[in-house]
């Protein structure tokens, strides 16, 4: 049967440039946002070649996107910009339109950030590198809750150790889905975790990604099929490289540098789109 999601990724593909994979094919659309607040549209398959590169117009003075994800409900962009502003992005355009009134009443608070939305409830959750974790409205920009501060769990084996959580990731990546989980990427321990129960802040490694010593930035993403992707600094390489993140080990699996050879970039924001 010819889903509306179907439709829509068909349209969003149509307008960026980028072939829809075969029925049973692995290759995923995916956009990002780069340090100069550029979408950059490329296939999972071959993440060298940018099918379109668009300039985010309408942001607040001095703003840079930290940020990006699609929304289940609607299938819109959003992103969260360094003035503590979410944004709704027009992916075709990339015209940015501010959610609410202006910056969140709780600012953001560190250097790297997870920012995903829980599809159960339609909330954003923003966590970041200074343990910092909280639930977003996307249509007032209002700030749902300041949950606990995230924290490794009593007995895990990074029990102790400082989060530094920067890229989230919820599980069931679709529009009406009754449950999800969230994984997170730490760059101190280089490990996928399991944050449950979110609120609560309660963080459960599920194992080394292997990819080398992962820095800030890094942006993670699941697909509605279940897909996991990562865009990852890592130490002494130019650029963010994008794997495929196994969910049930944590073994991140190389798949190639954004952009092409000599022109390489760097992410800081991913979703799924197709």
């Amino acid at each position: 049967m010819f889903s509306s999601r179907t439709a829509r990724t068909l349209a969003l593909a149509t307008a960026l440039g980028v072939a829809v994979p075969a029925a049973g094919a692995s290759a995923a659309t995916l956009t990002g946002v780069d340090t100069s607040n550029r979408l950059l549209t490329f296939s999972s398959s071959s993440p060298k070649k940018i099918a379109k590169t668009t300039a985010i117009s309408g942001l607040t003075a001095g703003d840079r996107i930290v940020g990006l994800d699609r929304r289940p409900a609607n299938s819109s962009l959003y992103a969260i910009g360094s003035s503590s502003t979410i944004y709704r992005v027009d992916i075709t355009t990339g015209k940015a339109t501010v959610v609410g009134s202006g910056p969140l009443a709780t600012k953001l608070f560190g250097t790297g950030f997870g920012w995903d939305f829980n599809p159960t409830v339609d909330r954003i959750r923003l966590t970041s590198n200074f343990t910092q974790n909280l639930r977003l409205h996307p249509d007032t920009g209002a700030v749902a809750a300041t949950d606990k501060s995230l924290n490794y769990a009593t007995g895990d084996a990074n029990a102790g150790k400082v989060a530094t959580v920067v890229g989230s990731a919820y599980t069931n990546n679709v529009m009406g889905a009754t449950t999800t989980q969230l994984l997170n990427i730490d760059s101190t321990t280089d490990s996928l975790v399991l944050q449950d129960p979110p609120n609560d802040g309660g963080l459960k490694t599920i194992g080394t990604l292997g990819a080398g010593d992962v820095t800030n930035p890094v942006a993670f993403d699941i697909s509605a099929a279940g897909e996991a992707f990562a865009t990852l600094k890592v130490k002494r390489r130019v650029g963010t490289l994008l794997y495929r993140v196994n969910v049930t080990t944590g073994k991140a699996t190389k798949i190639g540098r954004i952009g092409a050879t000599g022109a390489p970039r760097t992410l800081v924001g991913l979703t799924v789109i197709g």
